[in-house]
């Protein structure tokens, strides 16, 4: 048995021996593999060679997880690189005792494209360390910039490996709230919600509970059209109603909309009820 650890063919095109191929003796020879490696492998027997084996050997890739994310930012961030602005970002965290390379593996947030940016060589993540990266569409600012957004609405991010197939983390989220970060607990941690605080490049805190909550109002917009647009967190499935009112003393509150979330983040925009100089608007559980 013919072997190589270089991602190669032990055979040559003309069937003769690679030169970076190996011998190996079974049940004597150990193959030491210290980092993430592709080892293909042949017998070869006389002048016939059997069929290509070959096998991708994860080595501490999985200690590299996306962490936190914020896609609806207005304040909570500034770009280190470009002064007043506030853009979308992703933390990737290293949750094992030794630095880690992130050069030459893939960021994307279209599972159809898994090499859509590409991190640069050299990016290291410390022990136990944070990575920011800035997703706001200008790769021109630096090498933590990538060529995306991120949508509020929700969709999939994808750690891929440098051979473009391999996933070594994705996360999938909905509806985002205004400065309000998505992320693990604790970090590197199976369970995701939204978080009381963004803590971007430091230990992610505790979660939000929806269910303790009736409502969490996290932004109102008046829009240039007169729209009302509103976010809040709440309880999954339990229905709401966005009520109005224009006179808080003897006015009475009128319902504007029902809305009855599949997730906990909501955001609702509705025509303004009034051409009037001052309106109120609450947001309230009616389970």
């Amino acid at each position: 048995i013919y072997y190589t650890l270089d991602g190669s063919d032990p055979r040559t095109w003309g069937g003769g021996l690679k030169s970076v191929a190996t011998v190996y003796d079974e049940g004597v020879d150990v193959i030491a593999i210290n980092d993430t490696t592709m080892v293909k492998a042949r017998v070869h027997e006389g002048s016939q060679w059997g069929a290509l084996t070959q096998a991708r050997y994860l080595i501490g890739a999985d200690s590299l997880v996306i962490n936190e994310v914020m896609a609806r930012k207005q304040s909570t961030l500034e770009d280190t690189d470009e002064a007043g602005e506030y853009p979308d970002w992703i933390e990737v965290y290293n949750r094992s005792e030794s630095p880690k390379d992130l050069g030459g593996m893939y960021l994307s947030d279209d599972p159809l494209e898994l090499n859509k940016w590409q991190f640069a060589s050299g990016t290291i993540v410390e022990p136990g360390g944070y990575l920011l990266i800035y997703a706001d569409d200008d790769g021109t600012q630096g090498s933590l910039h990538t060529n995306y957004n991120l949508s509020r609405d929700g969709e999939t991010l994808l750690l891929v490996d440098r051979d473009v197939t391999t996933i070594l983390d994705s996360v999938a989220f909905g509806t985002q709230l205004t400065d309000m970060s998505y992320g693990r607990h604790p970090d590197g941690g199976d369970t995701w919600g939204y978080h009381e605080s963004a803590t971007p490049g430091t230990a992610n805190q505790g979660l939000v509970n929806p269910q303790a909550i009736p409502v969490r109002i996290a932004a109102f917009e008046l829009g240039d059209d007169g729209a009302i647009s509103l976010e809040w967190l709440g309880c999954p499935g339990c229905p709401y109603e966005i009520q109005w009112n224009d006179d808080l003393q003897q006015g009475t509150w009128k319902v504007l909309k029902t809305v009855t979330p599949a997730m906990g983040a909501v955001r609702v925009e509705v025509p303004s009820p009034t051409t009037g100089a001052q309106a109120y608007f609450r947001v309230v559980a009616t389970d």
